[in-house]
């Protein structure tokens, strides 16, 4: 009777083991971990005119990421699967007063814009070309009209283009990082501007 109550004893313990055995295995198989969550949000909103002009083809310029849309025929823009935070909004359209506005998105959420544009004074193009001085690419200097919302980034070959811009006395600002900023005067009477500058080395 020992003898046989150490075997079943023995067998106990060796099947207890084996069940514990795959819960110690480092590759025994895993649950897959949950996806991530979309913390994303979307910014979404209604141009209006207020003369009752068509709204389509108002251009909303997004600072912080520098994206650009322009409103459906019905006055309809979206950004979508955008970061929480502050966002800067630059709308413009030729013979409108253009505007500026912040909005603070959480994440996934929808902020929801209405804006009305009102005519004003007659708006024209600031443009032109900022090289820097031993480069072989211009690209990615800052260009603003100071103390405006007006501001941009040049291309490879240093071109630049402001829209919307409103008659009135500006001074132009280019600066990047390793260069000497430069400004400039800017009388804009109507007619399309043109501004060339070289950024030198300070």
């Amino acid at each position: 009777m020992d003898t046989n109550r150490r075997g079943a004893l023995s067998a106990l313990v060796v099947a207890m083991a084996l069940a514990v055995l795959p819960a110690c295995d480092p590759d025994a198989e895993k649950e897959p971990e949950p996806a991530p969550e979309n913390r994303k949000g979307r910014i979404t909103g209604t141009v209006q005119m207020e003369d009752g002009a068509s709204p389509a083809g108002v251009e909303i310029h997004l600072q912080e990421t520098d994206a650009r849309l322009t409103t459906s025929a019905q006055g309809t823009f979206a950004f979508e699967e955008l970061d929480s935070g502050a966002y800067t909004f630059v709308i413009s359209k030729t013979g409108y007063r253009s505007l500026r506005r912040t909005v603070d998105l959480e994440a996934r959420k929808t902020v929801v814009m209405a804006i009305e544009m009102d005519p004003g004074a007659a708006t024209t193009r600031v443009s032109g070309t900022i090289t820097l001085e031993g480069a072989s690419s211009h690209e990615g200097i800052t260009v603003s009209l100071k103390d405006t919302a007006f501001t941009t980034t040049t291309n490879a070959q240093g071109g630049f283009v402001l829209e919307g811009v409103e008659i009135g006395s500006y001074t132009l600002v280019a600066s990047k990082e390793g260069y000497a900023s430069e400004e400039t005067y800017v009388g804009v009477l109507g007619s399309p501007r043109t501004v060339n500058l070289t950024l030198g080395r300070p």
